[in-house]
């Protein structure tokens, strides 16, 4: 009997430190994020494991979206007809240059012996600059037509135009390796220069094809799919609301960041700030200015703050985001200090001084 409980203290002590090891070697998830429900692991299967993705839902009127969907259309259009009109003239101009090349007298062969250095040298810059256009137009111009064909093309294709449509970005080559960098803090280089710009109202504001950046860009047979499994009914457009995508590596799998779920918290100040009550007196005055639409930039811009900076809201951080909400009262035509004492102030704001 005291062998056996001798031989179970010592299996305890050696099992204390392996569950310790197992415990720290546990995979993490990054602050801000949890891990995806199970309902949008669906979706999830069809991104890049290797980039991060940003999910929002664009509302902006039909109209809208199609005006801007003209532009790059008939920008592209213009390129397939210059290629095409290049293509033709490229039939009946190469062939000869080429034989020219070759020894072959024909019209396009300079008789260097009767022809002067200033024809030589018009026609020989001439000719330069014909390759020179026919090679950039092939080599920079004809992808550009060619992408457009098989993603904004086949999007809007197959989607249409509709009221809500499902926005989904991904992170181009600065993200690689980055996904699987999983801390209890995502890296702050890549969350205040890549991530929170991204995710900033001004930019949730615009129309799907307007986010194309450096930074990031459209996954148009992303977001196909998306609309595929909400029409289906797999999926509800609201899943689809403001957040982050990550891949943390095979044992944390895919985590997302709820934007909006941030604007819940913070301190007891800031939900006073934001209370029922005051945002029916704020949004009833501007209503009645008829502004409703400032009321909604207004909110955007008030979650914005407190999703990315509560925490660490400094009073340059203030000064910063009280002189957007002012420029954004300005832009509508509403003197902001009047506004603001007619409704009891700026008190209790993350914004305030």
């Amino acid at each position: 009997m005291a062998k056996t409980t001798k031989r179970s203290a010592k299996q305890q002590k050696e099992a204390g430190p392996k569950s310790s090891s197992t415990d720290a070697n546990s995979p993490k998830i990054p602050k801000d994020f949890t891990k995806i429900p199970q309902s949008l692991e669906s979706f999830a299967k069809h991104l890049s494991t290797n980039q991060f993705y940003i999910v929002h839902l664009d509302t902006n009127p039909k109209e809208r979206k199609r005006q801007i969907f003209i532009l790059p259309t008939v920008l592209n259009l213009v390129i397939i007809f210059v290629i095409i009109w290049r293509i033709y003239v490229g039939v009946y101009t190469y062939p000869d240059i080429i034989a020219a090349m070759l020894g072959r007298n024909n019209a396009v062969r300079i008789d260097t012996s009767t022809s002067s250095w200033g024809h030589i040298s018009v026609v020989v810059v001439k000719r330069t600059f014909t390759f020179l256009f026919d090679y950039l137009l092939i080599a920079l111009f004809l992808p550009w037509p060619i992408r457009f064909i098989t993603g904004p093309t086949q999007w809007r294709r197959k989607l249409g135009f509709r009221p809500a449509e499902i926005v989904v970005r991904q992170s181009r080559s600065w993200s690689e390796g980055k996904t699987l960098e999983v801390s209890t803090t995502l890296d702050s280089d890549i969350l205040k220069t890549k991530i929170v710009p991204a995710i900033h109202p001004t930019r949730l504001q615009k129309t799907g094809y307007l986010l194309i950046d450096p930074d990031w860009d459209l996954d148009f047979s992303a977001m196909l799919k998306a609309h595929e499994l909400v029409d289906t009914k797999s999926l509800r457009l609201a899943d689809f609301e403001a957040c982050v995508l990550m891949y943390g590596g095979s044992e944390t799998g895919w985590v997302i960041w709820r934007i909006e779920d941030e604007g819940q918290g913070g301190s007891s100040a800031e939900r006073k700030a934001l209370s029922q009550d005051k945002l029916t007196d704020i949004r009833a005055k501007l209503v009645a200015m008829g502004k409703e639409e400032l009321f909604f930039r207004w909110v955007e811009l008030m979650q914005y703050v407190l999703n990315t900076q509560a925490e660490n809201l400094t009073g340059e951080d203030q000064d910063k985001a009280l002189g957007e909400i002012r420029a954004l009262f300005s832009s509508h035509g509403v003197e902001f200090d009047k506004f603001w004492e007619e409704v009891g102030g700026l008190e209790g704001m993350p914004t305030s001084t």
